[in-house]
């Protein structure tokens, strides 16, 4: 009964009044607040997908989709149906953009808690230009702003050895070093940000050739 209400959901999250989709969102984040109910919204058909979707947009429902998406990735076990939807891509999308800061900051939650595992990760990675594309916009970023998050994915990027590759080489003109972004940040007045760059920078200076750049 639970899964048939939440189904009911669906097309109101795409509909064309903007007050009533932003209600479904935020229906749908509350009810993803809750542990207990995400294993119910990741089991309806379409959701995910949609709930990506919404979140893509630039208007107010897109934030409470996004927010939903970061607590239903926070469960280790709805990360693979998110991963099969494109789930990177989408979160990398968002946090790049120009989009309300809301939405940006919990599109940056959303890509630090789908690369907590490896297959995540591998596959942000794999698109270099988009991690160095993040770092330049985290480096960018004044204090406390919405992109604080990243740090985190930095730090998971930079636990494997393809990820401090992507990192260290290939490093767009104009751009500096990940190291010296990440040691930027360690002046930063933002706790989460400082914590997490820290930990990002110990991760890339397993490599030689980091601790070279460092120096």
């Amino acid at each position: 009964p639970i899964m048939a209400d939440l189904s009911e959901l669906l097309p109101f999250l795409e509909h064309e009044r903007a007050d009533v989709k932003l209600i479904a969102a935020e229906a749908v984040s509350q009810t993803a607040a809750d542990p207990a109910a995400v294993a119910g919204l990741v089991a309806v058909p379409g959701m995910l997908k949609q709930l990506l979707r919404v979140s893509s947009g630039t208007d107010a429902a897109a934030a409470h989709a996004a927010a939903a998406l970061v607590n239903i990735c926070a469960d280790e076990a709805a990360r693979p149906a998110l991963l099969s939807e494109g789930a990177i891509k989408a979160a990398a999308a968002g946090a790049t953009s120009t989009g309300p800061a809301e939405r940006v900051q919990h599109c940056c939650m959303l890509l630090a808690n789908l690369t907590q595992g490896e297959e995540g990760c591998a596959e942000l990675v794999g698109e270099g230009a988009l991690l160095h594309q993040l770092l330049r916009l985290f480096d960018e970023e004044r204090e406390g702003a919405a992109r604080r998050h990243l740090a985190l994915v930095f730090t998971h990027a930079c636990a494997s050895a393809e990820g401090r590759a992507a990192l260290l080489l290939n490093v767009p003109k104009g751009q500096p070093p990940a190291a010296r972004v990440l040691c930027r940040a360690l002046r930063s007045s933002d706790s989460e940000r400082r914590v997490g760059a820290a930990r990002a920078l110990r991760n890339l200076c397993f490599e030689a050739s980091a601790v070279g750049a460092l120096a």
